[in-house]
Parts: C-alpha cells; structure tokens; sequence
C-alpha cells in the first residue's frame, strides 16, 4: 500500500480506470527497503527545523506498552483472540457454512 501510494503521489498516472492494471504503470514495482525510501522522500519534503523536532520526538519516545512476546499467554489470548496459528492468508472473512475451502485465482489483467 506504500509503494502505491509513493507511485501514485510521485509520478500520477494520466488515466487509471478500474480495469487498469497498477504493473502496466509502474512496471519496476518492488517493496524492498521501502520504509527507508519513503521516510527520505518525506525528509526531503520537510522544512529542517521541523524534521530536527521529529527526530529528537522519536529519539525520546518511550513505548507505552510492552511487545506480545512479553506477555502471559492468557493476556495474549484476550489481546489477539482472533488471530489464526495458520499464516495462510484470508482474502475475506469466513461466515457460517463456508467450512470448505476452495483455492482462489486471482489474475492479473493483460496488459498493452
């Protein structure tokens, strides 16, 4: 979602319909190392002064609350009741009746 939203932000496309594909625009799309990538662009927006304030609010920022890891299983299970053991992805929400399980295929338009 932040590598389309740096795409998009940095160079628009001229026309993107619901049945256009995000690749056809931006064909070099790739993740790695962009929170670093997004946070320079975002320096290079900011005023100094004001990117300076940021740094020491982040370099003096004390985490309020401890990481899962560090918590009794019984605090977990009332913090993540709903997360799965399985890290298969689910692209909906499961209801009633839909014990089966039918493999998804998901395509990618052709493009020009």
């Amino acid at each position: 979602l932040l590598k389309y939203a740096e795409c998009f932000l940095t160079s628009p496309p001229v026309l993107v319909t619901r049945s256009d594909s995000f690749l056809r625009w931006y064909p070099r799309f790739n993740i790695n190392h962009m929170r670093t990538s997004i946070l320079q662009k975002v320096r290079l927006l900011c005023e100094p002064d004001k990117w300076a304030l940021y740094e020491d609010y982040s370099r003096n920022r004390v985490e309020t609350s401890p990481p899962v890891a560090m918590l009794s299983p019984g605090v977990t299970a009332l913090i993540l009741p709903f997360r799965s053991p399985s890290p298969k992805p689910r692209l909906r929400s499961y209801s009633t009746g839909d014990e089966e399980e039918r493999p998804t295929i998901i395509r990618r338009p052709m493009t020009p």
